[in-house]
């Protein structure tokens, strides 16, 4: 879709939705939080305290079934606003899905593949050909599992694949029902506690092995209520310049155990990581060259029918009005920022090449 150029309009006789609703990956142990910077924009109620004067309600759905169950909510209109991985963007858009990426949905997310811990068979990635392995098709660890398998030179047929959600895929791991499972860092707490093995961790990869993510807007929301957008923006933003402060890193981590997930192992993921790095909500040139090389894998390994434009799906004027309302336009483009970009953006380029 074309630019909104919103900031220089009257917002005062817009329409104003009766709610806005957010979809979020999350409540797959029973459990209704998220995680990252959503999870930082529901815990502290951005987004309520925002709309409350407006009489607006603010109605969080967190959807078991990832990012595919937030595709459809942004397909039949049960969803305004949800955050999900890159595959789960690429595949709603390329499918048809009127949706606008409004901001990045967080950066550098590590991918686990676990195995039992008494499996003393499968040590690493090539030992698992032709064995049953489990993870949510559509999502981030869908893409990330074809970049291996591109790696290894092998196909999804050299396996036997489960499409299955973490909770009914750990327990199908521990009961033995399958032999792997692409995940989390949920799986750093399992082998902490002697039940799993890690035998992939992207933590020691190249950058472009990890997952990103992207909010995006429902089309017709978007386009009706341009103003309530830019507020969300903003709220969105200020939590992610929260998330961003090492200041409060004991915070964050605290708030992400809300999912589900040990302390312990919410610090070993970000270990070595800035916030500020992975917390990053630009719609920069990281954000573009990455899912436009995210678009073009994807339809080479046969998971889309259609390629477009990352720059036509994009509305970065959003995000920019944001930073500039609360100060922040060079929060994240400091020297150390654009120096971690640019070392990924090269990597990137030999990863999608070879």
């Amino acid at each position: 879709m074309g630019k909104l150029v919103f900031f220089d309009k009257d917002f005062a006789n817009e329409r104003k939705p009766l709610v806005i609703q957010i979809g979020a990956v999350g409540n797959a142990f029973g459990k209704p939080h998220t995680s990252g910077v959503m999870e930082v924009l529901h815990s502290q109620k951005f987004l309520e305290t925002e709309f409350e004067k407006d009489g607006i309600a603010v109605i969080w759905s967190f959807l078991v079934g990832t990012g595919p169950a937030i595709n459809e909510g942004l397909a039949n209109g049960s969803v305004d606003f949800g955050c999900y991985g890159d595959l789960c963007g690429v595949l709603g858009k390329a499918s048809g899905i009127e949706s606008v990426a409004l901001a990045s949905g967080g950066r550098g997310t590590n991918v686990y593949i676990a195995v039992k811990a008494d499996d003393d068979r499968n040590k690493s990635f090539w030992d698992l050909k032709g064995k049953r392995i489990g993870f949510r098709k559509g999502t981030p660890f869908h893409l990330q599992f074809e970049k291996l398998l591109f790696r290894h030179g092998l196909v999804e047929k050299d396996f036997d694949i489960f499409n299955v959600g973490i909770a009914e895929g750990t327990a199908a791991l521990l009961s033995g029902k399958i032999d792997a499972y692409v995940g989390t860092a949920y799986f750093l707490s399992l082998q902490a506690e002697g039940f799993v093995r890690i035998i992939y961790d992207s933590r020691q990869e190249n950058p472009s092995f990890k997952g990103n993510g992207v909010l995006v807007g429902r089309g017709e929301f978007v386009r009706h209520y341009p103003g309530i957008v830019q507020r969300v923006i903003k709220a969105y933003v200020k939590a992610a310049y929260w998330a961003s402060d090492e200041r409060n890193r004991v915070n964050f981590f605290e708030i992400n155990t809300l999912k589900g997930m040990s302390y312990p192992a919410v610090e070993t993921d970000h270990q070595g990581d800035a916030l500020k790095g992975r917390k990053n909500p630009l719609l920069d040139d990281f954000f573009f060259r990455y899912f436009s090389s995210a678009v073009a894998f994807a339809r080479q390994r046969g998971l889309i029918e259609k390629v477009f434009d990352v720059a036509d799906w994009a509305d970065k004027s959003f995000v920019e009005a944001a930073l500039k309302d609360l100060g922040l336009e060079n929060y994240w483009r400091d020297e150390k920022s654009r120096k971690v970009h640019g070392e990924f953006l090269g990597r990137q380029k030999k990863v999608s090449a070879s």
